[in-house]
């Protein structure tokens, strides 16, 4: 399977954590800019990654151990390149804190790549801070550095961070 087809699926689907029910999609002239994923972290404990290859997994596995149990999971916020600095990461990341907020997390956690020194500037700009690295081989199918950064953000009861 595609890496396209398997995310295709899972979007479309009702119980998945990547469900099209936990994201929200950025456009600008009804093109896709950007988009966001949440889910709450403990829905990884009941993940069934038999349809995975175990070599896969176990290259990453050190990541998926790696989490902040209890928190809402930002696993995707992606704007284009050709919008970014435009404030529609900040506002993806709105909606992020709002839907932890909704359903009852006073904390929001993400992995980012240790090499995506965009992204940690963006996060820790945005309040989060670094809880660990998760130790990720770079290979060929996954060419990263540095292994994932676990982030956390606490969220207050008012919409902001704290």
């Amino acid at each position: 399977m595609k890496a396209v087809d398997f995310l295709a699926a899972g979007v479309a689907s009702e119980d998945l954590p990547i469900s099209y029910r936990n994201c929200c999609v950025a456009t600008a002239s009804e093109t896709i800019v950007g988009s966001a994923n949440v889910f709450p972290t403990d829905a990884l404990k009941n993940e069934d990654y038999a349809f995975v290859p175990s070599d896969r997994i176990d290259h990453i596995r050190s990541m998926l151990e790696l989490q902040d149990w209890g928190s809402m999971f930002l696993n995707i916020l992606a704007v284009s390149e050709a919008h970014r600095g435009s404030g529609i990461g900040i506002r993806l990341l709105g909606w992020a804190r709002t839907r932890a907020r909704e359903a009852g997390f006073d904390r929001l956690s993400l992995h980012v790549w240790a090499d995506n020194t965009s992204a940690l500037r963006f996060y820790e700009a945005q309040g989060f801070v670094r809880q660990g690295v998760a130790r990720v081989p770079t290979h060929p199918r996954l060419p990263r550095k540095g292994g994932s950064i676990l982030m956390r953000q606490i969220i207050s009861a008012g919409g902001g961070a704290s």
